[in-house]
């Protein structure tokens, strides 16, 4: 779980935008706190600023002040990271991830097949983190058409990209922004009189860092603030193109069932399903912390070596979402679940699968000690 946010003004308010940033990237710290970072195009140029720090210390750095005194971008994308797949300490895993060409992203979310992706389209990899496939996919897609188009580009690369997606693009060749949202909350606020689009990953942050709203205890909620912002969240698998005065709305068409591989070789989920005899993946939307999210809801798997690869794989994926998410309503809940990851990984390495980075390396999952490096399995 990540945080994602930005703006998109016209030039003469600027200011006015870039006045609530701070506000943003430090509300957002919610939702991830191992590095923040930046990227803008100003003067048609595409600049980054990213740190392997929190979003509270990022905004008091050198780097950040600097920007916020000679800066005055039109366009900007931000993120706060929790770090899944790829060490915040080595910068190019953080966010934004950009390409030679100018073209940035910052993604929430946790993608399954950006490995197959690479080898699949021969991409240069320069980076650990799985969301580099995104905007590595979509700027192979952009510069391989004859009118280059970058939402048949976005569209191309999400039909092919497996896993949650909430993402915001910025290309230096166009002052244009492009936000996507499949299976990833992803949230935006117009202020009448200025005419500024923000967004952010959760409608909570917005009014956190505009209306200086604070909830307590998920119930008492403190409005403050001024009150002239219209808010939107953008519905699943859609896309928007911001430019301006305008906006684009696009669908997106993403792989309806999860693949991985199998024992038996590569094979679908559904596949898997039929095998397995029984239905074990159903999304729902669930309610947790005082906000509405779509999070993946997967029977228990009590013996694990009854599964494919691929079903172990799928439910470990659920079972990390809700534990760094909180999707729990008890402690013993929460043990139980640590429980069955465990046994699920156990199994995975008997069999010698290999098991994506950011589940087999995970310190911790929630408040426990959970640790991956035992084999010990909590009574």
């Amino acid at each position: 779980m990540c945080g994602i946010t930005g703006y998109y003004t016209e030039g003469k308010n600027v200011k006015e935008a870039k006045s609530h940033l701070s506000d943003l990237l430090t509300a957002s710290a919610s939702r991830g706190v191992d590095a923040a970072g930046i990227g803008y195009i100003e003067g048609g140029q595409l600049e980054v600023i990213k740190q392997a720090v929190s979003a509270g210390e990022f905004v008091a750095s050198r780097e950040y002040k600097r920007f916020t005194k000679e800066k005055n971008p039109q366009i900007l994308i931000g993120h706060t990271r929790q770090s899944t797949k790829g060490k915040e300490q080595e910068n190019k895993n953080n966010h934004p991830i950009f390409t030679k060409s100018g073209l940035a992203v910052v993604h929430n979310g946790i993608l399954t097949n950006d490995e197959d992706i690479f080898r699949e389209y021969k991409l240069d990899r320069d980076a650990e983190v799985d969301s580099e496939v995104i905007v590595k996919l979509v700027d192979y897609f952009y510069r391989k058409q004859k009118t280059p188009n970058i939402i048949k580009a976005i569209q191309k690369a999400t039909k092919a990209i497996r896993g949650g997606l909430a993402f915001a693009i910025i290309d230096q060749s166009q002052p244009n922004l492009y936000l996507v949202a499949s299976d990833n909350p992803l949230h935006l606020a117009y202020h009448i009189p200025t005419g500024i689009i923000y967004f952010a990953s959760t409608e909570y942050i917005l009014k956190a860092a505009l209306l200086g709203e604070r909830t307590y205890y998920n119930f008492f909620t403190q409005k403050t603030g001024r009150k002239d912002y219209i808010f939107e969240e953008l519905e699943n698998d859609t896309g928007v193109e911001i430019s301006a005065k305008k906006i684009k709305i696009f669908e997106i068409e993403r792989p309806s069932l999860y693949t991985y591989p199998s024992r038996g070789g590569v094979g679908s989920w559904r596949k898997d399903y039929e095998e397995t005899g029984r239905g074990i993946w159903r999304l729902k939307k669930r309610k947790a912390k005082g906000h509405i999210t779509e999070a993946s809801d997967i029977i228990p798997i009590q013996k694990p070596s009854k599964y494919t690869n691929s079903a172990l794989i799928t439910r470990a994926n659920a079972i990390y979402q809700r534990l760094v998410g909180y999707y729990f309503e008890s402690e013993a809940e929460e043990n139980k679940l640590e429980q069955e990851y465990r046994r699920i990984l156990d199994t995975l390495k008997t069999r010698k699968f290999p098991i994506p980075y950011y589940l087999e390396n995970a310190k911790h999952l929630s408040n426990s000690q959970l640790t991956l490096t035992s084999k010990e399995v909590k009574k």
